[in-house]
């Protein structure tokens, strides 16, 4: 019913399969023939237009013996090089804080969609003081505002300096450093950083020393709760 067509061969199979010529051994030193060859050329052809000075030494060839290595370098041993000075630093901006010293205190601030706390703690993770949206006087869905959490921020940037300026007091010598730590997307994050920005936070962001990030991220895992009506 159906006519058989046999498929047509291709052409590359067709065609015989050329293998490269094998190069012979009279060519393998052919690389040291050459540079003698433009001695030869040089020396003897007072028209070449290469000059005899700068043909290639007879350093080149296979038959020189090796160079010796290079001398190895012996530091003095007098005692002012010992002794001497580690460079001084580049300069440095003006809010910076020296990573060693004092345990660095920290600065909890968790964000969610319905409210924003922030917590102070000294190293040892005692609470100092803490603020949300309903102690600075925004209530129900108030609480999860812009504003509620730039009060949050401004009050706990004033705890601080209050903190840092008795810590200050008793050690001089060393000066209170913050670690600040975000915890979810809400609006009281994105509040924090511009009041970090703005004249009310240069007292303590000339303080932080490290930001972290610790909102955690479902990758896979179980299936996620039922949304909400709205």
């Amino acid at each position: 019913m159906f006519a058989l067509r046999r498929a047509p061969l291709r052409l590359a199979a067709r065609t015989p399969f050329l293998r490269p010529q094998r190069i012979s051994a009279g060519y393998a030193n052919q690389s040291s023939s050459i540079v003698n060859l433009l001695q030869d050329l040089t020396q003897h052809n007072p028209d070449s237009p290469v000059p005899a000075e700068s043909s290639p030494p007879d350093s080149y060839s296979e038959s020189s013996p090796p160079q010796s290595s290079p001398p190895q370098y012996s530091p003095p041993e007098s005692s002012a090089f010992m002794s001497m000075d580690p460079p001084a630093p580049s300069s440095l901006p003006w809010d910076h804080i020296p990573e060693k010293g004092a345990p660095a205190h920290r600065f909890h601030c968790h964000s969610t969609k319905t409210n924003t706390i922030n917590t102070f703690t000294d190293p040892n993770g005692n609470v100092i003081a803490w603020f949300s949206g309903g102690s600075t006087g925004f209530k129900k869905r108030n609480r999860s505002s812009y504003e509620a959490g730039y009060q949050c921020a401004v009050r706990m940037f004033e705890k601080i300096e209050a903190t840092a300026a008795e810590e200050e007091k008793k050690n001089p010598a060393q000066q209170l450093r913050v670690d600040l730590f975000c915890k979810g997307f809400g609006q009281g994050r994105d509040a924090l950083f511009k009041a970090l920005m703005t004249a009310q936070g240069n007292g303590v962001r000339s303080r932080i020393s490290s930001l972290t990030d610790r909102t955690p991220i479902k990758i896979g895992g179980t299936r996620s709760r039922k949304r909400k009506r709205r």
